[in-house]
């Protein structure tokens, strides 16, 4: 899996950090998903230095994209994490400018996740 971009933002209406999140699969990912009609899931954590501003050090676990086409697709999947409600406004703003040190997990089964990309940001464009 290549991360070919990561952005994340403050949803005031919700109160959550948003993420945006393209990515390509490798050629042996989407032909073990085609092949048996797997479904695939993310998750995104939230580093360690932050989680006390979070309801949950984790987001939802969003089904991945149907595939179409090649390993040359890129595929995008969105998440949000709420913030706890005293969350400052200073608080919200350093969220927002480091975007450093998330850490996405690919799965079929949560129990065993096939990729782990630690510090989505830093790996943008490099296979994990």
């Amino acid at each position: 899996m290549i991360i070919k971009n990561f952005e994340l933002a403050y949803d005031k209406q919700t109160q959550a950090m948003t993420y945006h999140i393209e990515y390509k699969l490798g050629l042996d990912a989407i032909t073990f998903i085609r092949s048996g009609q797997h479904p695939y899931y993310f998750r995104l954590e939230a580093p360690e230095k932050w989680r006390s501003s979070f309801t949950s050090a984790q987001s939802a676990e969003p089904a991945g994209a149907k595939l179409s086409g090649d390993s040359e697709n890129i595929y995008t999947v969105d998440m949000s994490i709420p913030l706890q409600h005293e969350a400052t406004d200073q608080t919200i703003q350093k969220l927002v400018n480091d975007p450093y040190d998330y850490v996405l997990y690919l799965y079929e089964n949560p129990a065993f996740p096939a990729r782990i990309v630690g510090n989505v940001y830093g790996s943008i464009n490099n296979p994990s």
